[in-house]
């Protein structure tokens, strides 16, 4: 507990404290009142009460003390409670800021994967050479196990809602692997394929990956529901009888935050 805790609850035990002692001395004033032998108020009066009512101020000191111990443990549990949250909060903060720029540099290799992958000349036996040892390269440092195993334990701190954003990409990597092998890039369609759908994933979960796929055969760059995935993949989105996405003003207003 820092020191700054430490201080708020020994203010409030003290306070406590306080408390227990002016209640005390009000129910020793009430029952001084109308005694026969009742104690002349002065500097002796505490003393001269308590020896007079030794029984009702013990058992009232006693559940004073029990009470107050009581009330400043709740408020150190309730204080390490609100410390951790806070930090809760402020470690996925840096999980969700330190996966993103993890996962930015991804889409910058992704977009550079399939530009070559799509352009290269299939006729021509050393491009194609080139091209697949660039992408085997480009994948292994994407899928590298140790940035795996970071970018799974930055995933696993974040929240739910953001945990279930980041997922699919971090997922999406590890479907990446098999292309980091010569044998697995005899159809370079096969690895196009993967990455444009992934590249959905990164644009609604980091829309300033937007740009690496502003190339790809697929229509215009934009944030999509899941109805707009399902029409685009079936290659019916803007034609009429279909329906359109109703959560367009949503979409903006989460880019906008």
């Amino acid at each position: 507990m820092h020191i700054r805790a430490i201080v708020k609850v020994a203010c409030i035990a003290l306070g406590t404290i306080v408390a227990a002692l002016a209640i005390l001395f009000a129910v020793l004033t009430v029952a001084q009142y109308g005694a026969k032998d009742a104690c002349s108020f002065g500097w002796a009066w505490f003393g001269c009460t308590l020896r007079q009512h030794d029984g009702l101020a013990g058992g009232l000191l006693g559940a004073l003390v029990t009470l107050a111990a009581a009330w400043v443990a709740w408020r150190a549990v309730q204080q390490q409670i609100d410390e951790a949250r806070l930090l809760a909060h402020g470690d996925r903060s840096d999980a969700k800021r330190l996966l993103s720029n993890s996962l930015l540099d991804v889409a910058d290799g992704l977009g550079a994967v399939w530009r070559i992958a799509n352009q290269v000349d299939t006729n021509d036996a050393e491009a194609i050479r080139s091209a697949r040892s660039a992408i085997m390269w480009a994948i292994e440092r994407i899928t590298d196990p140790e940035d795996m195993k970071f970018r799974r334990e930055m995933l696993g701190a974040l929240g739910w809602e953001d945990r279930s954003s980041f997922a699919p990409i971090v997922n999406g990597i590890d479907a990446l692997r098999p292309f980091a092998y010569e044998k697995n890039l005899d159809d370079l369609t096969d690895l196009e394929v993967v990455i444009g759908r992934m590249s959905y994933d990164f644009e609604n979960c980091l829309p300033k990956t937007a740009p690496h796929f502003e190339d790809f055969p697929r229509g215009s760059v934009k944030a999509m529901s899941f109805g707009d995935l399902v029409r685009r993949t079936a290659g019916v989105e803007g034609k009429e009888g279909y329906g359109e996405s109703l959560y367009e003003d949503y979409f903006e207003e989460d880019e906008r935050a």
